[in-house]
């Protein structure tokens, strides 16, 4: 929100493409960190989002979820 007071644009990621990145991947990050993390920010008026490109599927389950 600092930022954004700042007149600065947030532009907001939340899940990589890697391998082990999903700790149902051997990774840390929990699977439903994204959704929180793109819905904490989304609250606070972020409209700005990156999603992982190489993945049509997470494209179009992102599209949903921000649009709704």
């Amino acid at each position: 929100m600092a930022a954004q007071k700042e007149g600065l644009g947030v532009i907001v990621g939340a899940e990589m493409t890697h391998q082990e990145f999903f700790s149902t991947e051997k990774g840390y990050i929990d699977e439903s960190a994204p959704k929180k993390i793109f819905e904490l920010a989304a609250s606070t008026g972020v409209t700005n989002f990156v999603v992982p490109a190489n993945k049509p599927e997470k494209i179009l389950k992102y599209r949903k979820f921000f649009e709704e």
